[in-house]
């Protein structure tokens, strides 16, 4: 199935609104939690380029894609890891949002992360009025 960009940011739009509101949820879950130390957080939407290599090299619809929309957060230490974990937990028990995964990772460098999978359904919908 080949696609053109015009859809594929159709297809976007879901999980890009669904990235944003979770990361408002982080910011204010950061500014309530007293010296909670966020070094870095970054997000990105998939290019249009990349998601149609990707979905061609896996053999799947770039709809099928589950990383169309990520975040990175970096803290410093494990405690602060297990509160951005339990940050997703509470989200899952209070909203749309479902944990698919969740694996600790560890590099004999000394490298240690956590990576979330998360499915994220926005709570925004469309009105009627820009419908025919």
């Amino acid at each position: 199935m080949t696609m053109d960009e015009a859809t594929y940011r159709t297809i976007l739009r879901a999980p890009e609104r669904a990235l944003q509101q979770m990361l408002l949820d982080f910011r204010f879950f950061r500014e309530d939690v007293p010296g909670f130390l966020v070094f870095a957080l970054e997000s990105r939407l998939k290019t249009f380029e990349s998601a149609t290599v990707k979905s061609r090299n896996r053999g799947v619809r770039v709809d099928e894609l589950t990383d169309l929309a990520g975040a990175r957060i970096v803290v410093g230490t494990s405690q602060e890891v297990d509160l951005v974990r339990r940050f997703f937990t509470r989200k899952q028990e209070s909203d749309d949002l479902v944990i698919e995964s969740d694996k600790p990772v560890s590099r004999p460098n000394g490298y240690r992360s956590r990576h979330l999978v998360l499915k994220y359904a926005p709570s925004y919908t469309r009105s009627g009025l820009d419908r025919e």
